[in-house]
Parts: C-alpha cells; structure tokens; sequence
C-alpha cells in the first residue's frame, strides 16, 4: 500500500474563512492524488485533473454524506460536504467524519479534512450482494466516466476490461460485486460474442488465477481499475436502458405526428431517435418578422441554437430568436430537436429544415454564439448557412477567459482584474480608441495572457465584441454587449419537465408543441392589442401588424396553456385522453372536452363569443416525413 502525504495535520474541524483563503494563495501547495485509507486529523488540499473533479470521493471508505452547505451564507464560494462512516445495515457512526470543501469558482480545488478514529471504519460487501463476502470500495467517478464512454461505443466488454487491468503488472480484479446500482449478478464469465469455447475457458482461467494471486492486495490501484468484467457489463447494460426508447415512446410519438399535420417534420428511428418539431404556425410567424425589409433594414434578428437541455431521458436542442417588433423583444421558441443522444445528425436536419422553410433566414438573421451549448461543431452553420451572419457574444469570452485562467493556475481575483480590463477596451467607442487604450493596458498583463489575448479576443474585437460594432447592429447592451437569449418559458417548462421523473421523448413533443403554440398565441394577440404580455414598438411596426393580419385568412381567439400548465396537463394525460378514450368525452363539460381534444382539434374549436377582425392563420400543409436511416 502506497502512503498518503497529507498537506497537513489538524485534529479540530476547519473553518471555511480558513479554507477559502488556501484556494487563492499562490503559497498553497496542491496535490493532485486523492488519498487511500488515510488517518483521522489528516488534511488534504487537492488540485484534480479535469475529468477527476469528483475523485475525492472515493478513498477506500464507505461514507454516508448526511449535509451539505454553501458557505459563506450571502455570498457563497465554496461548498461543504459532510460525511460519515457508513457501516453494515446502512447504519452510520459519527465518530469517524469527513468534511469536504469545495469551491464553486473552481470545482478542482477541493479540501479534505477526516476527523476522529479511522478504527470504526468498517469494509463489507456491497449492499446488493448476497454470497460474496469480499469488501466493496467504491470506484473512481473518473473511471466510471470512461468506462460509460467506452461501453458506448462499439468495443467488447473483454477488450475494455483488459485495457484497464493491463496498464498495471500489480492491478488485480478481487471483487465480483456488482456497481452501486446493479442487482446481484457474480458471474466473470466471458463475452459469447467474438470469443469460443476454448478461448473462454483460457481467459476465465487466466483472471481467475490473477485474481487468487492478488487477492490479499488491497491499495489504492483497486480504485482506479474496473472490479470484474460484470461491471462493465452492468454499465453497458445502463446504457443501453437509457438510450433505447421503448415501444410505447415511439409508437406514441408517431401517433401523436400523425395526429398533429405539420408540427414533426422529420421522425429518424435510425441511427439515432431524433424528431424534429416545428409547428407551421411558429414557422410562418418567422417569416412574417424576416420578410419585412423596411423593418430590418437597420437591425437584425438575433438567432441561437441551445443545446443545453437534458431532460430525465433525452436531450432537447431549441431554436430561439429575438422579436424585434416588440418593445421587449422576447425571446421566441422557433421549434426544437427531441432526441435520445447526443448527435451531429440533430443539427443538420434543423438546418437543412431552416434554409428550405425560411429563405430569408441568412440576410435578416444574426446567429448569436453565447455559451459552448450553442456553439455547433463540424463548422454546420458554414456548411448549410454559410452567408449567415455570426456574433460572439462578451459572455462567451469572458467564459473561455475564466477557464483558461483556471487551467493555467491563476485565481479568481486574476479573472477579476482582466475582466475589468477587457471591458474598459470593449467599451471604448471606436477601433482608434481601443488601440490607444490596449498599448497601455497590456503593460500590466502577463506574458502568457498578452499572448491569449492577441489570439483569442483580439480578432474578434472589430467583428464581434467592440461596442461600436454591436451599436451598428442596434444590439448593444452596456453590461453584457449583447443581451442574452433567455427564454424564461422554457426554462420553466424544462424545469417541470426533469421534475417529472418519468417524462420520456413522446411526453415532451406534445410539451413544447403546446410551448410553441403559447407564443404563437401571444404574437397575435399583440398584433390586434388584446391583453397580450408584449407590446408593439410604435409607430412604424403599428404598420407592419397590420401587413401580418392582412395574411391570416380567420383568427379566432383560442385557449392556450400558460407555461406553468402545460407539464401538468400532459402529464395528466388529459391533453390526449380522448385520442384513446373518446368514448368519455360525452360524460364531460364542455371545457373539460375542450382541454381533452388533441391540439389539432383544440386549436379548431376553440372560440370566443366575440367577433374577431382577424382570425386564425391557414397556412399551405407541408410534408412530414418519417424517416427510418439503415446504416
């Protein structure tokens, strides 16, 4: 067993006006391992890898965290953890602890402080096994995170194995328990599907011989290295729970399209789960924003993708844009991708569907890079809009600014100051002045930060960030340079959302098809000033409200879900109870029937007793396609 080199000793529990200091000092000596069984008073100040954040975690000890805070209470910049020695039974004893701090500027810094007898600590089995009587330690999250990385991908369960229990002549594989969450299952057999009889019967012997060689070794590598080959069985099992929608999913999903003309565009089963909804209304609302030249003809529309949002078991890429012809230029929700992983294909449907559905889309637009989520790799946005317009925005930077600050060892009162500085030059009014004031700004600043500076910020400065850029596209904002796409109803729909535990993929299509039609809603209700939440900029957009009625053939006031609704109506399945209980519509009121009816059906009955101008658009049907790729 290798021994554990604390940072300190301390037997009284720390402080966080102690701890906060030792993050920023330039004197604090950080260690980059986290310790293995290590003694009561012992203190470690831990600067992890990225990918290892979490590796504190697991020491050789089984903990029960029963607390957590964020300290200082009004201007938190740490978080304290507290744990203590889990025992047989799930049962806990308080005379062994472990007090975590980490901070929440930069979650590698992390102090670790274990305090009273390491005697009570106890090993036992994993909770779920019932024959085995080996001692469960708990794996490194890092480990496990690649491990997840590389049980999706298409390698045997073996070849992983092997990769990992290889790196090392020491490592052994002395615990068939399962992973925290897995059912007992101890077996070490062998993969079937690329090896035979005999070349099982060699490898089973092989570990089982390691594992009998070793199995009084117990150090820190045993953290670092998968326990059997039925771990990373279990993961991939996980996985392929979680990436796979069930039939239910799909055929609601396909039904709920069939049902709803015009809102899933594109349906893709393979390689990946992917539906691409668009509502007609919302795109021609759209259209009607970007086909007004005099309206445009001094200020873009700000557009984003967001592909930020994970809820429960898919994956959620939104559209959003800025109506300028509204005094408080909301953010809109244009349609979205709902998809089961991760995948470049997402972006590619959504916008070959965007160059064909909205022609104006590249000369009226302006595409908003704000944070990584929206950031589309492969270069998308040159391959299908090339002539589309791109802003980086002084949020994007100064988030690129801090990490790079954070992984080249500097502290938050760095970021703080070239942050200040930064500014100030961004601020300046034109090109000259900002030449001016950089020569003399530079002089305060690093080698390694000059360097940063003149080849990540400074080209884009002329382009993207200078305020007298963003002045001429009528977007600066004086804090932020250009206001942030926020759209507050979908954050809190997607809140709802993920508090739905059991909310899948066909759940959230009918939810942010019912979002689309809220704005949708909205829009018009402005247009003929009903009580609506946006007002028109006045005078000149008075007319172009008038243009946009003139192309809705009958609008009929409609009742719509506000967004704190929506995921309680679906999930209470009386949105789409009378597509497979028509049978109980009969027995109920008539709103009762109204809030039963499909959207489709909704958005045609619903009505007023008063006598619109104007009414519901019309629009031309456009093809849905159902797509299943085999590749």
């Amino acid at each position: 067993m290798t021994s554990n080199c604390p940072s300190f000793i301390r037997y009284q529990s720390l402080e966080a006006t102690q701890v906060i200091p030792l993050f920023d000092s330039i004197s604090t000596i950080f260690t980059s391992i986290p310790p293995f069984k290590p003694k009561a008073g012992e203190v470690y100040v831990l600067k992890l890898d990225i990918g290892h954040e979490n590796d504190w975690r697991s020491d050789g000890y089984r903990w029960v965290q029963i607390a957590a805070r964020r300290l200082p209470t009004h201007n938190p910049v740490i978080k304290k953890c507290y744990f203590h020695a889990g025992q047989k039974n799930k049962k806990k004893n308080k005379d062994f602890e472990k007090q975590a701090f980490v901070s929440l500027i930069d979650p590698s810094k992390v102090v670790v402080q274990y305090l009273g007898d390491e005697n009570i600590a106890e090993e036992f089995p994993h909770g779920n096994s019932k024959k085995n009587t080996k001692p469960f330690f708990r794996t490194r999250p890092s480990l496990l995170n690649k491990l997840v990385s590389d049980a999706a991908t298409n390698v045997e369960t073996i070849q992983i194995f092997k990769q990992y229990t290889t790196k090392n002549s020491h490592e052994q594989n002395n615990d068939n328990n399962n992973d925290d969450d897995d059912d007992e299952n101890n077996s070490t057999e062998i993969d079937d599907e690329i090896f035979d009889d005999n070349q099982k019967k060699k490898s089973l012997k092989s570990i089982n011989s390691f594992n009998i060689k070793n199995e009084t070794k117990i150090g820190p590598e045993i953290l670092s290295r998968p326990r059997n080959i039925e771990q990373i069985r279990n993961i991939k099992r996980r996985l392929a729970r979680r990436l796979v929608a069930s039939a239910d999913e799909i055929s609601n999903l396909y039904h709920f399209a069939c049902e709803i003309p015009n809102y899933i565009v594109r349906f893709t089963l393979i390689p990946n789960i992917v539906a691409i909804a668009f509502s007609n209304e919302s795109i021609h609302e759209f259209n009607l924003l970007l086909d007004h030249s005099d309206l445009l003809s001094q200020q873009y529309v700000p557009i984003t993708f967001d592909s930020s949002y994970t809820i429960n078991t898919f994956h959620v890429t939104c559209v959003f844009y800025r109506h300028i012809a509204m005094k408080e230029e909301p953010c809109i929700l244009l349609g979205c991708a709902l998809h089961n992983r991760r995948c470049d294909d997402v972006y590619e449907y959504i916008l070959t569907y965007l160059k064909q559905q909205c022609p104006n889309i590249e000369s009226r637009c302006l595409y908003i890079i704000d944070n990584d989520g929206n950031t589309l790799k492969n270069n998308y946005l040159l391959l299908f809009l090339p002539n589309l317009r791109i802003i980086h925005t002084w949020n994007y930077i100064f988030s690129q600014l801090h990490a790079w600050l954070l992984q080249n060892g500097r502290t938050h009162t760095d970021y703080q100051f070239y942050l200040a500085e930064i500014k100030s030059l961004l601020l300046c009014t034109d090109m000259r002045l900002f030449i001016r004031l950089y020569e003399r700004c530079k002089l305060n600043w690093t080698q390694e930060f000059r360097i940063y500076f003149e080849q990540i910020i400074l080209p884009l400065v002329d382009t993207d960030l200078g305020s007298w850029i963003l002045k001429k596209y009528n977007l600066f904002h004086p804090y932020s340079g250009i206001k942030v796409l926020i759209c507050e109803p979908m954050q809190t729909v997607s809140a709802k959302l993920r508090d739905w535990r059991e909310s899948r993929i066909d759940n959230g299509a009918i939810v942010f098809y019912w979002l689309q039609m809220y704005f949708i809603e909205q829009l018009r209700k402005t247009y003929t000033h009903l009580d609506s939440i946006y007002t028109l900029k006045q005078p000149k957009y008075d007319k172009w409200a008038m243009k946009a009625m003139t192309s809705i053939a009958t609008h009929e006031s409609i009742t719509t879900l506000s967004p704190d609704q929506i995921v309680e109506q679906v999930r209470s399945n009386v949105l789409m109870s009378s597509v497979y209980h028509s049978h109980l519509q009969g027995k109920r009121s008539n709103e009762q029937q109204i809030l039963t009816l499909s959207p489709a059906k909704r958005l045609k009955t619903t009505t007023t007793t008063t006598n619109l101008k104007s009414t519901l658009l019309v629009t031309t049907q456009q093809p849905r396609t159902m797509t299943v790729r085999l590749k």
